[in-house]
């Protein structure tokens, strides 16, 4: 099973987003992640470091125009979490994995999850939210699913 790995930042998260890509190369070395860059500031950055198995994308290139017209009522944050599919289906049209998978970037991974999310057999992955007691009145504002991790199946 092929996986590519997918985040979204601003030049403010590029140290995320490489602490993100380090979890990735202890667990599973040689992994592509694919950075979609909001701003020039990350892509600059990304592509004078220039890590392997990191691959910058320009905001022009992943970005849909219907989704570029909504950046002005939105804040950098609320951009990048609008642009979660738009990355995944770049990684899926681009590089023809068999599954993409999408990370915030301040979040780490230990393990493979090719084998959980193979073995459950759908073909599309969201978490819930798991909301601890005293916690309960921001279900309304943040919703059932946590949009941190998405993992989507190329379809045939």
């Amino acid at each position: 099973m092929t996986i590519a790995y997918g985040t979204v930042i601003t030049h403010r998260f590029v140290p995320h987003a490489l602490t993100l890509y380090q979890s990735i190369q202890n667990a599973l070395s040689g992994r592509q992640l694919y950075i979609g860059c909001i701003d020039d500031g990350a892509y600059n950055l990304l592509l004078k470091l220039s890590l392997p198995h990191i691959i910058p994308v320009k905001h022009d290139d992943f970005v849909p125009e219907y989704v570029k017209r909504t950046r002005s009522n939105r804040t950098n944050g609320e951009y990048c979490w609008t642009n979660k599919p738009s990355i995944l289906q770049y990684i899926l049209k681009e590089s023809h994995p068999e599954w993409a998978i999408y990370f915030d970037s301040d979040m780490h991974l230990f393990k493979d999850i090719g084998t959980c999310i193979e073995s459950h057999g759908a073909s599309l992955y969201f978490t819930k939210h798991h909301i601890i007691k005293g916690y309960e009145h921001y279900h309304a504002q943040s919703g059932e699913h946590n949009g941190g991790f998405a993992a989507a199946r190329k379809s045939s």
